[in-house]
């Protein structure tokens, strides 16, 4: 690749061509946790605690995550993903580990698995579970969320296979309540034992789901992140004030704004 993405502009990651990156970097290469820091700071769906300002006398606001942790930072695969651009790549590096672990392949002759349905966790990982659905020619299932619960807004096929995609995960909330959906609605249907992520930052390498299984944890890109609970958390100990970005449309600019 001409030009690294870390030395990108905002302008140039929004014109960034998806067939370049795949074309032009050896399959076996993986986008590394600062090339994805860097487009979501460039793409404003990255946000990080500034220690500096607290410096100066402002707490400001930090991050209550999906597990109900707190954080001191937070992506937001909303403002990521939408660019077709970055959703492009970030699905084709999903597919790429499910081709290296042969997760989309049948154990004994490797032939593809076209029956395989994917389904994305929601509402951050819906669109990037459509973009992989189309580039393996699978059928892709609507996840939705109702009333504050995740369910399949679709039937599936039964005796057929379901993959689900996440976006980024630190315990697993959000994957766990889909995953005991689809075993209590349609126990027929055979969940497959991974949990696709674009970022793993909770430091799990698997979750159990009770009465279920065990599913690993495969993320383009393994990345520890800092998270408390509500009781330890040495910012709220600061006055600092938690708020969950993504609970209104206001809530990301007030977190992002809270310590200018």
């Amino acid at each position: 690749m001409e030009k690294q993405i870390t030395a990108m502009s905002k302008e140039e990651i929004l014109a960034f061509d998806p067939n370049v990156f795949w074309n032009e970097c050896d399959f076996s290469e993986i986008l590394g946790h600062d090339d994805l820091f860097h487009i979501a700071k460039n793409l404003d769906a990255f946000w990080s605690y500034d220690y500096e300002a607290l410096k100066e006398g402002k707490p400001g606001m930090h991050a209550v995550l999906k597990s109900k942790l707190h954080s001191d930072t937070f992506f937001y695969s909303k403002l990521l993903l939408e660019r077709e651009n970055i959703r492009t790549i970030l699905a084709e590096q999903i597919v790429a580990n499910m081709i290296r672990m042969y997760i989309y392949f049948d154990g004994v002759n490797r032939e593809i698995r076209l029956d395989t349905q994917i389904t994305g966790i929601p509402d951050g990982a819906t669109l990037l579970a459509e973009e992989i659905a189309k580039t393996l020619g699978s059928k892709n299932l609507k996840m939705e969320k109702v009333g504050g619960k995740i369910r399949l807004a679709e039937r599936p096929k039964m005796k057929k296979s379901i993959l689900l995609i996440d976006d980024f995960c630190t315990r697993g909330t959000g994957f766990k309540e889909a995953v005991r959906d689809i075993e209590s609605n349609y126990p027929e249907v055979k969940i497959l034992p991974f949990n696709m992520v674009i970022l793993n930052r909770g430091g799990l390498r698997d979750i159990e789901v009770e009465n279920v299984g065990r599913f690993r944890i495969v993320p383009v890109i393994n990345y520890r992140m800092s998270e408390w609970t509500p009781e330890e958390c040495p910012l709220c100990k600061i006055g600092s004030i938690p708020i969950k970005p993504k609970a209104t449309d206001e809530n990301w600019q007030k977190l992002t704004d809270s310590q200018k």
